[in-house]
Order: C-alpha cells, then structure tokens, then sequence
C-alpha cells in the first residue's frame, strides 16, 4: 500500500467534505475507481485519529479493558 498524489482534480472521499482530494491510497489489485482519495486536511485528521488510538491501545495494555472482566 503506498501514498501518492492525485493526478485529477476529483472531490475526497470522507462524507461531508467539499474539497478536492490531494492524494489518494493505492493499493496492488484495487481497481483506480476504488482508491481512496482525501483531501489534506482529512487525511491530517485521520493521521492524528489514528496516533490518538495507538496511544491509548498503548496505555491500555494489560488492563483488561473491553473485554468484559
């Protein structure tokens, strides 16, 4: 799976978003109408939603949280 810059102007892919899509993310067997395709600014959000998760999964471990004990 790579990241790389959009080629076409074409609207991003997350919900409600009104901007055009600066990337988009390629993987080997997914056809190009398929991508992935966001703007910066929501693939910053997703980046720190993501960084976000890994923090507290990482705080988490070995608290036995979720799992109903």
């Amino acid at each position: 799976m790579r990241l790389e810059k959009m080629p076409i102007r074409l609207k991003c892919d997350n919900g409600c978003c009104e901007n055009f899509a600066e990337f988009q993310v390629v993987r080997k067997g997914t056809p190009a109408s398929a991508r992935l395709r966001l703007c910066r600014n929501c693939l910053k959000e997703l980046s720190r939603l993501y960084e976000e998760s890994v923090k507290t999964e990482a705080q988490n471990v070995g608290t036995n949280l979720g799992n109903g004990d």
